[in-house]
């Protein structure tokens, strides 16, 4: 039978059968897991960093950040994306100030790291400030996952399970995948968090608990307007269910409510700082309907793409705890504000024509919403029916596995590629991330800074501050080991250990089944080495400006086209050249698609005839497709690609200011012959040298 307290009979951890019911809000004494699950956490995600910005998206957050401590102001330099320009024309950017205003002592941490850290060290972090900036969300990430263990605490559950939800959440979940961006979805669901947490404090709410829940949210309109006006009416209705002699609610309503107050002023005040309007932020306002609710509805639950259960898949066992969630939180007021932080941030930005996000794996908006979802998957693992321990058991581990593999090849990826690629086929199976980006577990040190470091033959003794993270990793851990152990014991206690046998093997063999289709694609994709025998391959001449007149640098075989020549790799200062010639040789007569992806000017020309031109500029790599008809046999190839500069001029306050572009210089061919379904890079076997 199911029950509504944490002395339910579990499935997979079992915590104290015979112990009497917790009841839901009662003030508690947390051990050190909260500590532990964070130092955990933050060493993983800060493996798995990249190290720099991720999408022209973060560019605005870090100018806005630069902007205040340097100047003072909130005007920034032109960007590229989520700028607005005011009558007067001066730039600000569009989002919300909570998230830079988190990156300032980062800022100053990255400025002293450039100053005392060895020149390969700074050489690898290129800006040293924007890698320290860039790692907020590592830290925000790792925060969130230990305050919904304290959550799942505060209502009611063993430690067991709230620490099988916590580590499920972080590593199997969205929470992952945005440690590694600059987005504020992650701040927000830290700040929601807190929201939750303070008001399932003891009742009456104490004086401590309500300014800090009052800040949390006065931070949400800081950080992420829209999310504050969707979230009050729940926050409203958990203030409402707190109870208690009559003066102590209304000091702790005027404690919570005037911190609340004192974020929304100072938000409309940056707003009209900004736009000479509180309530202006610089968005189209035609960005939102309520006509496209059922296709953002859709999209968020089934797109192909972009599919909550896609990247998250332990959500789906989770819906089957809601409605005992539900009687654990008391129903009425209290459980119904819950269930509104669940719900209404999915209908609200359903209503948004970019209701997928844009610019990321998985659909962020959603991400506050998701982590507290992950309560109702404690309720799932909670249940008795001993009968269907096998299965309940194998389901958490095959969807355990499915999400933590979610996350690895997409954390691995370069997403600028994908996005350029894939970006508007929301509902074609075709792009789905899982099967898109596949192999970037296979290559690691071309998109994860520590990876980078660990790869780079000239790093030296500058490779020992992987140690950090590694050090922060091993401390959670090994604080954790009790707690693991324990929990291993008791599931293996319960379920026998023939069943757990079984478990292990049907894991390992789903695991190598994820695998195993990766390495043979990275295989395929990858064979054939940087420098292949002749005739396979194409022959690459380098030419640069010199003294306003191309001067040729020479010409190498290479294997495919695919190069990435960003920041260090660069092949030459300044302005350069190249041009990729060869023949290409088609398999089969029939129609053929080609994919372009460059950052800067290129042209794809295939048998004399000019198929694809992308006449540059623009912020990032760019991905134009064609499809062909083409008789079987060899057929003349010919890429020329143009470098972006790599120094930009802008004006700022009547002074001419000169900085480099961090551009992902590049460009990469693909093709989809008849027959497959997938773009791909052109194998060598599948090219010719003149």
């Amino acid at each position: 039978m199911e029950g509504n307290n944490a002395s339910s009979l579990p499935t997979i951890v079992p915590d104290s059968p015979n112990s009497p019911a917790e009841p839901c809000c009662e003030r508690k004494r947390f051990s050190n897991i909260p500590w532990l699950l964070f130092l955990f956490l933050a060493g993983l995600y800060l493996l798995t960093a990249r190290g720099t910005h991720t999408s022209v998206d973060d560019t605005p957050r870090y100018n806005l950040t630069i902007a205040l401590v340097l100047h003072q102001t909130f005007e920034i330099p032109p960007s590229v994306m989520a700028a607005a320009t005011r009558v007067d024309g001066r730039i600000y950017c569009k989002y919300g100030i909570g998230q830079s205003l988190l990156m300032i002592p980062l800022f100053w941490i990255g400025e002293g790291i450039g100053a005392v850290a060895p020149e390969p060290l700074v050489r690898l972090m290129e800006r040293p400030y924007i890698f320290a900036m860039s790692t907020l969300n590592q830290w925000l990430g790792a925060a969130a996952v230990a305050l919904l263990f304290l959550i799942a605490r505060r209502t009611g559950f063993g430690e067991k399970t709230a620490l099988l939800v916590a580590l499920a959440a972080g590593t199997s979940s969205m929470l992952w995948l945005n440690s590694q961006t600059s987005f504020d979805n992650l701040l927000a669901t830290v700040l929601i968090e807190v929201v939750v947490l303070a008001l399932l404090s003891s009742e009456p709410l104490q004086l401590g608990a309500a300014v800090a829940g009052g800040l949390a949210m006065g931070g949400m309109f800081l950080t992420r307007w829209a999310d504050g006006w969707v979230m009050l009416p729940a926050v409203a209705a958990l203030w409402a269910a707190q109870h208690g002699r009559r003066p102590a609610r209304i000091n702790s309503a005027l404690s919570f409510w005037a911190a609340a107050a004192a974020g929304l002023a100072l938000t409309m005040a940056y707003n009209y700082a900004r736009f000479y309007d509180p309530f202006e932020l610089g968005y189209d306002d035609d960005n939102m309907s309520w006509r496209l609710l059922p296709s953002g509805l859709f999209g968020f639950l089934f797109s192909p793409t972009k599919s909550i259960f896609l990247f998250s898949p332990l959500l789906l066992p989770a819906l089957a705890g809601m409605k005992a969630l539900w009687r654990r939180l008391g129903g009425g007021i209290r459980a119904g504000g819950f269930f509104w932080l669940l719900g209404a941030p999915l209908a609200a930005y359903s209503c948004f024509e970019t209701w997928d996000g844009g610019w990321c794996f998985g659909p962020r908006y959603l991400l506050p919403s998701a982590t507290l979802a992950f309560l109702a998957l404690g309720e799932w693992l909670e249940r008795e029916p001993v009968h269907r321990t096998f299965g309940r058991s194998l389901s958490f581990l095959l969807l355990l596995l499915l999400g933590i593999y979610a996350q690895v090849i997409c954390l691995a990826s370069n997403f600028n590629e994908y996005y350029d690629g894939y970006y508007p086929f929301r509902w074609e199976p075709d792009a789905c991330p899982l099967v898109v980006c596949a192999t970037g577990f296979a290559r690691p040190a071309e998109n994860l800074w520590f990876w980078k470091l660990l790869a780079d033959e000239h790093a030296g003794l500058a490779k020992l501050v992987v140690l950090l993270p590694l050090t922060l990793l091993s401390a959670g851990l090994y604080g954790l080991r009790a707690a693991f152990l324990e929990t291993w014991a008791d599931w293996r206690a319960g379920a026998g250990r023939g069943v757990a046998r079984k478990i292990a093997f049907a894991g390992l063999t789903v695991l190598v089944l994820l695998l195993l289709p990766a390495m043979v694609r990275a295989m395929r994709d990858l064979q054939g080495g940087e420098t292949p025998p002749s005739p396979r391959g194409l022959l690459l001449r380098l030419y640069a400006l010199d003294a306003g007149r191309w001067t040729g640098l020479g010409e190498q075989p290479v294997a495919r086209l695919d190069v990435d020549w960003s920041g260090r790799r660069r092949p030459v200062r300044g302005d350069f050249r190249a041009v990729w010639e060869g023949w290409l040789a088609a398999p089969a007569e029939g129609l053929y698609r080609f994919a372009l992806d460059s950052c800067g000017t290129a042209t794809l020309t295939l048998g004399g005839k000019t198929v694809l031109v992308n006449s540059g500029p623009q912020p990032g790599r760019r991905m134009l497709i064609q499809s062909l008809f083409l008789t079987a046999g060899d057929h003349a190839l010919r890429v020329e690609y143009g470098a972006p500069p790599e120094v930009e001029y802008v004006e700022i306050g009547g002074a001419r200011y000169g900085r480099t572009r961090h551009l992902p210089v590049g460009v990469t061919l693909r093709w989809r012959p008849p027959g497959e379904l997938f773009l791909r890079t052109i194998p060598a076997r599948s090219l010719r040298q003149p």
